[in-house]
């Protein structure tokens, strides 16, 4: 009988590079089609097809195992690495080899976009895939989880590097969003602003960020991150991330500080985060780096090295809002607020956004918390300073942003179900602790869920 056309057979330590079709059979084996398509009656012979099939294309070297195969049925979605990735065979799934083929795959009872059959090797391959080994794999909607391990596990780090290279980790992916508005090769297309957003405290907003900053990173290991649904958009130019953080700033007692020890405090977290620039993109490009001159701005320094070696910038700066929350009343009259805000500007952001007016800073993002504030009062430090206007959108309250930050009802209950797999129950107890909202806090999400009786022994 004929192979049902969209029969898929996957091979143990493989990736889809390896699928195993009946046009794959068609190309590889002389006269399939013809002559011996039409003589296949069990599933052994088909197997033995596929064997054939396997040796003369897959570069692995490893003869496949003609005796055992598995039942697979392994539905995938957007990625069909992640049916592979924790895939492991049961006993009660192995096929009887002598079962007729039409009684095994009635066609066209065979599902699409499903591993139907598994094959094994002989022998074990020394070495997997990276995409069944490594990197974040698409589960459903923004659910993605890390390959690498069969062992449940969820973030305790907010940098995505360090979360994607986390083997088993479930993590919820906004890779997407950030390659469709901000990606793309298009010169015409006008360069966009750079992203502000600011939430309370909890919402991932740094591990956003972090996200945002490895997908501009042209030195990240592309490796790492999930399949684009609606594909790859591809970076503008080669850049390089420069990053601040404005927690680091000790600005508590600002109002008993003098602006020459502002300024200061504001130069030393700037020559930190220069020398950080420096060490880090000086190893992964393996070029020298300079000491940095007392009499250059910090800045500078990142600037003519980045451009010497052909790269942009971007921008990627955290807890904007830090400095600032210590102050009891918030608001654009109140002296304090305004003399630090000035200062903070002119001592760290000026000549960064000089950069982003022409064209040396091409992407950016702003984190911070809101301010405990009616929204009708919201204050947005820098907004009287006209190139952090200009060149900046703050997007906190815009509705298509609303999800992009914090999880939404549809993260939740993919991730709960994910991680919880087979208990029902506490499923259900794990979704009536963590409530109804509309935008939940991750932090929350993620406590839950390790508190969670049901979870057991999954957490490593």
């Amino acid at each position: 009988m004929s192979v049902p056309p969209n029969l898929l057979c996957g091979v143990l330590g493989h990736d889809d590079d390896a699928f195993l079709t009946a046009k794959y059979l068609g190309i590889y084996i002389d006269g399939f089609k013809e002559r011996i398509a039409p003589a296949l009656r069990t599933v052994r012979d088909l197997v033995g097809c596929f064997a054939d099939a396997h040796a003369l294309a897959c570069p692995c070297g490893v003869e496949l195992d003609r005796d055992v195969a598995w039942y697979a049925n392994l539905p995938f979605g957007q990625d069909c690495c992640t049916a592979l990735a924790w895939y492991d065979t049961e006993p009660e799934d192995q096929i009887d080899l002598n079962l007729e083929l039409k009684i095994a795959f009635p066609s066209p009872d065979v599902p699409h976009s499903t591993v139907h059959l598994m094959l094994k090797p002989k022998h074990n391959l020394p070495n997997l895939p990276w995409r069944i080994s490594m990197g974040l794999r698409r589960l459903d909607g923004d659910l993605c989880r890390v390959a690498g391990s069969r062992e449940r596990s969820l973030p305790t780090s907010s940098d995505f590097e360090a979360i994607a290279s986390t083997p088993g980790c479930f993590y919820v992916d906004r890779y997407d969003w950030i390659a469709q508005r901000y990606g793309g090769t298009d010169v015409l297309r006008p360069r966009p602003r750079l992203l502000v957003i600011r939430r309370p405290a909890g919402y991932g907003k740094t591990t956003f960020l972090s996200t945002f900053a490895s997908y501009f990173d042209s030195t990240a290991d592309r490796r790492l991150f999930p399949l684009l649904r609606n594909g790859d958009e591809g970076l503008p130019c080669a850049m390089l991330v420069y990053s601040l953080d404005f927690a680091e700033l000790r600005l508590a007692a600002s109002e008993d500080m003098s602006d020459d020890e502002i300024r200061e405090e504001c130069s030393r977290v700037m020559r930190q985060a220069t020398q950080t620039f420096l060490a880090r993109y000086g190893a992964k490009l393996q070029q020298p780096v300079p000491n940095l001159d007392e009499n250059m701005l910090p800045y500078e320094a990142v600037r003519v090295w980045a451009l010497k070696r052909g790269c942009k910038i971007c921008l990627a700066i955290d807890n904007y809002t830090a400095p600032f929350l210590h102050f009891k009343s918030i608001h654009r009259n109140h002296g304090q607020f305004r003399r630090l805000e000035r200062a903070i500007y002119a001592y760290m952001l000026a000549h960064i956004f000089v950069d982003v007016g022409t064209g040396v800073v091409v992407r950016g993002c702003i984190t911070g918390q809101v301010f405990p504030t009616d929204r009708s009062l919201d204050v947005l430090p820098f907004a009287d300073c006209p190139p952090f206007a200009q060149r900046t959108e703050d997007l906190t309250y815009s509705p298509e942003c609303e999800h992009v930050v914090g999880f939404t009802r549809g993260d939740v209950e993919l991730l709960v179900k994910a991680f919880l797999p087979d208990d029902q129950d506490g499923q259900a107890a794990a979704l009536s602790m963590i409530g109804d909202e509309t935008i939940y806090a991750p932090r929350d999400v993620l406590q839950v869920l390790r508190e969670s009786p049901a979870a057991g022994s999954l957490l490593l």
